[in-house]
């Protein structure tokens, strides 16, 4: 990610986890064929603790970036620091599957979605 977008944006935003899925899928294309990668990232605050005053706790950016585009999700998790991790991961991947099934049409359950 760059750095003038870290300081602009903040370390839990929308623009670094588009920046970090963009370069996580630019990262592999020495070895593989870049339209045949995905580069998913997620940025957040787990919670409790960590952040900065003003960012929202338990607040989660999940970022994918691959052929058919670049997307980033916005969520809000309610559990635990643990909890929230596994739900972000559990999001992700199930984002994963839905741009695998060419279903991204679809309306997302349970997700609140940000898609640029």
């Amino acid at each position: 990610m760059k750095h003038d977008t870290l300081i602009k944006f903040g370390a839990v935003s929308r623009e670094i986890a588009l920046e970090m899925a963009r370069g996580a899928r630019k990262a592999l294309a020495g070895s593989f064929p870049l339209e045949n990668l995905i580069g998913i990232s997620v940025t957040g605050i787990a919670g409790p603790g960590g952040g900065m005053p003003k960012q929202t706790r338990w607040f989660v950016y999940i970022g994918m970036s691959a052929q058919g585009g670049d997307w980033v999700w916005k969520f809000l998790w309610k559990g635990n620091r643990l909890e929230n991790k596994v739900s972000s991961t559990d999001a992700a991947l199930t984002l994963l599957l839905y741009y695998w099934k060419d279903t991204f049409h679809l309306k997302l359950p349970d997700f609140e979605s940000d898609i640029s």
